[in-house]
């Protein structure tokens, strides 16, 4: 069925859109689903043009350019990563307080975690026909302010899930499994990582000082969004236009205790165990005392390592849907 053709409404979609994709996603899916999509965007919108992404960062920096060149909506099309790197490119463009361009979304990657929130088809010609209907959401973005590996500190935004320890040490196997489905590589990232995981102790500090923790640190995770790690519910009550951020932690156990608190996150049951702490905050702090190297995963990717702080921005994002 052709959809395009069935409800296309050129009143709705006098726009200068720009999609920016990442032609490596999915295992090299998305490079060939591209014509297809930019085909659907000429039938869609008055005025639209594509760029690819060459490397990590590439989307960041054409996402400011797009926005700061008056492009709206900018449509990320690729995988988390992808979608996150875009979202900081707009933020950025709009002083860092909110996006000065509207969001698209065409999910093409491994995880797909983030439109699992949102409820945002995997079908090329669904999403995009959301996106040209015309309806927006307002939802929040996160600002993050955290150590590279060099001991730099830089400031990204972000919208779906960060977290420390376990899951920083997934990514980077996950990485090295990219030819597995998605779900399937994280799964397979996750079991190795908590088979070879060493605790890491992890300072946290909520809403300035209001709370305070230390944990040797199993996952302790920052949610906009409730899905990281390929469909795990790691935040099953996070809701991305609330104003605030749902924080989540799990000490390090044994792991075979480990692998049963593993299937309460995929089952979105995790909330109600005692042995899980979970806030809700608008500002955020985690640090590992001594200095040790506790990594940050950030929408899917390994950016840098704790120290690190988080804040909510609510309404940031407008998301054409």
């Amino acid at each position: 069925m052709d959809l395009v053709g069935e409800h296309w409404n050129p009143f709705l979609t006098r726009s200068r859109a720009l999609i920016i994709a990442n032609p490596r996603s999915g295992g090299g899916a998305t490079g060939r689903r591209l014509p297809r999509i930019l085909d659907l965007g000429r039938r869609l919108f008055d005025e639209i043009d594509m760029v690819t992404t060459r490397e990590s960062g590439h989307a960041v920096r054409l996402a400011e350019a797009a926005a700061g060149e008056g492009c709206s909506p900018v449509i990320a099309v690729g995988g988390d990563g992808t979608i996150s790197q875009v979202v900081d490119g707009l933020v950025r463009a709009g002083g860092g307080a909110r996006a000065s361009a509207e969001l698209g979304i065409v999910p093409s990657g491994t995880g797909g975690d983030l439109v699992r929130t949102l409820g945002i088809s995997r079908s090329s010609e669904r999403a995009m026909l959301g996106i040209a209907s015309g309806r927006r959401e307002k939802i929040d973005a996160v600002r993050i302010r955290f150590e590279t590996d060099d001991g730099t500190t830089i400031v990204r935004h972000c919208v779906n899930v960060a977290d420390a320890g376990l899951g920083g040490e997934t990514v980077k196997y996950v990485e090295s499994m990219k030819s597995l489905p998605g779900t399937v590589a994280y799964l397979a990232g996750s079991i190795v990582a908590i088979a070879r995981h060493h605790p890491q102790r992890v300072q946290i500090d909520l809403n300035h000082g209001a709370e305070r923790h230390e944990i040797d640190a199993g996952v302790v995770a920052v949610a906009n969004c409730r899905y990281f790690g390929g469909g795990m519910q790691i935040a099953a009550r996070a809701d991305p236009s609330d104003g605030e951020l749902d924080f989540v932690a799990i000490g390090h156990c044994p792991p075979l205790e480990a692998f049963g608190l593993l299937m309460k996150i995929y089952r979105g049951s995790a909330l109600d165990d005692p042995r899980v702490l979970w806030r809700r905050a608008t500002h955020i702090r985690l640090d590992s005392p001594g200095g040790s190297n506790v990594l940050l995963d950030v929408d899917g990717e390994q950016p840098g390592r704790l120290p690190a702080t988080f804040d909510v921005l609510p309404g940031a994002l407008t998301l054409r849907i």
